[in-house]
């Protein structure tokens, strides 16, 4: 049996149609392609939620699909079926089993009747069969464990209706449950299990510890005590049991895979590399909008300096870094360490052009600061009437310098304006919002490195604590437009499976820097596919100013060259980019994944 054999792969995820993290971004681009070769045997499981039914639009199900759905209903399982109009109208199942989850039941435990909820049923069920201790267990995961064998639930009830032949695909451990409901009940389904993530990994490396160098550690098998230590047993153990109990294991790099083996017990029987999908508009490099948004984003940059001290704008460089707030995580310490150093070396070089750094990093805030969105104000109102005046941009490096060249009463009415502008203290802050905590980690590493918006500093930082959007007060541009605008995007994570931002960046035409700790470094490594477009900062077993001298001297070197140089790196990123990172090249691994499952299915009945 092989794949050509297989009526319907169904693929789970709790973000089908639904945008928590980067596993969405996953499946709606990689949804295409799948949906491509296998036509509408391809079905999705996603979360019933208000959020996922925005995506979808609702249609009729198969006849099928609509006797399984009324079955469920009886029992307390809501259903939703639709296209997923963001992935090709991709077919969509959505559940919802809180309802069901809370239906009482009777039940044996040690000899004696209980009758307790389904969910206290179906985690003695755990414990019993697989020894997954929930007796301690969050919220999430109990939530999770609810959905997933909700989806465990439908799989047996299509494949008791219709006895065709299935492959269910599941996401992560929060899709866990249903891997095991079908080894629990016996079905003769090939099923998949695909970790982007460990949930043990992604806790210790949050708390300080290098899981990659632990990985290559004298150790094979890190102890489940690890998990207790760290309040994550019930999830790692039914992440663990998932793995050892699924057909077919899948992980997304090769980092990754160095993590599964220690921390699961299993290594991946095929690696499916992320791609992305180049006919979506959300992949488009527009050069007319980057020129929109760098002309943007040097009218922001101008109105947050211009009230404090005159300085050069005709030429800068736009640097960034973004992702959740996990400071080690994501490396934040050496792109901060890395551009304190930067300005070091520079000063000396005595050149007017300036680099601009960004912090894309939410947190929590009131909003943007007051005298920002004043002096922003401000500016455009100058820029405006400088250009009614026959004054333009080419002509001037900033806007004292514009003064000159207007008459008197004119230029007395500019200087009118400029007294408009509102200080906060002696230099421009470091923060574009007001943050609802004090003692902010950014800010204070900023501040120790010495990265305080000086005058005579070469390197500027601006911590922008909020999720770009047209809502966020300020820039109101979304993400990937704002980045276009960029120059170069800067990753150096210490634990990331795959890692999208700096994908996403080279394809926006940035130079993209990521490093050797996260799995898209691993694969630029593997390849050999660096080169002056697409940086790795090498970390792994490596002290961390190896690192920081690294990324400081991409900045240097960036700071010194041509523009038209920094425009030939951004087009060889972007190149690179578009050829080794396409979806209609790597969805043949999960394409491999469903037939070793199908062929694992005609091995199980023999």
């Amino acid at each position: 049996m092989g794949l050509s054999d297989i009526d319907y792969v169904f693929e789970s995820s709790s973000e089908v149609a639904h945008k928590v993290g980067g596993i969405y971004t996953v499946l709606r681009t990689k949804a295409p392609y799948i949906h491509h070769i296998l036509k509408d045997k391809y079905v999705m499981i996603g979360r019933l939620s208000s959020e996922s039914l925005q995506e979808i639009k609702q249609v009729d199900p198969p006849e099928e699909f609509k006797k399984v759905f009324n079955t469920l209903s009886r029992e307390g399982i809501k259903t939703a079926y639709g296209r997923w109009v963001y992935a090709d109208n991709v077919n969509v199942i959505l559940l919802d089993s809180k309802e069901y989850m809370e239906q009482r039941v009777s039940y044996y435990h040690s000899g004696m009747k209980k009758n307790d909820t389904m969910l206290n049923y179906v985690k003695y069920l755990l414990w019993q069969e697989y020894h997954i201790d929930s007796l301690h267990s969050s919220w999430d995961f109990n939530d999770n464990v609810g959905w997933a064998w909700a989806v465990g639930i439908f799989l047996e009830e299509f494949y008791n209706l219709t006895k065709k032949n299935v492959i269910a695909h599941f996401h992560e451990w929060i899709s866990g449950a249903g891997v095991l409901y079908c080894k629990y009940k016996k079905l003769p389904i090939g099923t998949v299990f695909t970790t982007h993530a460990t949930v043990l990994g992604r806790t210790i490396s949050s708390a300080g510890r290098d899981v990659l160098t632990e990985c290559s550690g004298k150790v094979k098998h890190i102890n489940v005590s690890e998990a207790y230590r760290y309040g994550v047993e019930a999830k790692h153990m039914l992440e663990k049991a998932t793995v050892q109990y699924t057909d077919i294991f899948t992980t997304v790099s090769e980092t990754v895979a160095m993590e599964v083996d220690y921390i699961l017990g299993r290594q991946p029987d095929v690696i499916t590399i992320n791609g992305m999908d180049f006919r979506s508009k959300t992949t488009e490099f527009n050069p007319i909008v980057a020129r929109y948004v760098h002309d943007e984003i040097k009218e922001f940059i101008e109105s947050y300096f211009a009230p404090y001290y005159e300085q050069d704008y005709s030429d800068p460089i736009f640097v960034f870094t973004s992702g959740r707030y996990e400071f080690d995580n994501k490396g934040y310490d050496i792109y901060i360490e890395a551009l304190a150093e930067a300005n070091k070396r520079l000063k000396v070089a005595g050149l007017k052009r300036r680099i601009f750094a960004f912090l894309f990093v939410p947190s929590t805030i009131k909003g943007p600061k007051l005298s920002i969105i004043k002096n922003y104000l401000t500016t455009d109102k100058i820029y405006e009437l400088l250009e009614k005046n026959g004054v333009k941009e080419y002509q001037y490096s900033n806007i004292y310098e514009a003064f000159r060249h207007l008459d008197g009463k004119t230029k007395l009415f500019f200087h009118s304006l400029i007294k408009n502008y509102v200080k906060e203290g002696d230099t421009p802050p470091l923060c574009a919002y007001d943050l609802n905590y004090q003692r902010d980690k950014i800010i204070r590493e900023l501040q120790k490195n010495g990265l305080t918006n000086k005058k005579d500093d070469v390197v500027k930082v601006i911590f922008y604590p909020t999720y770009l959007g047209p809502a966020d007060g300020l820039l109101e541009l979304p993400y990937y437009d704002i980045i276009s605008g960029m120059d170069i995007g800067v990753f150096t994570s210490r634990y990331e499976p795959y890692g999208y931002t700096p994908v996403e960046a080279a394809l926006k035409n940035s130079i993209a820097v990521t490093s050797d700790m996260s799995g898209f470094g691993r694969y630029v490594l593997k390849k050999d596919i660096a080169n002056e477009g697409l940086r790795v900062v090498n970390m792994y077993n490596k002290p961390k100013h190896i690192a920081v001298n690294q990324l400081a001297d991409i900045f240097e070197e960036a700071y010194i060259a041509s523009r038209d140089t920094i425009d030939d790196y951004k087009k060889i990123a972007y190149d690179t980019i578009r050829e080794h990172t396409d979806w209609a090249k790597l969805i043949h691994f999960y394409v491999e994944a469903y037939d070793m499952a199908a062929k694992s299915m005609l091995v199980a009945t023999q």
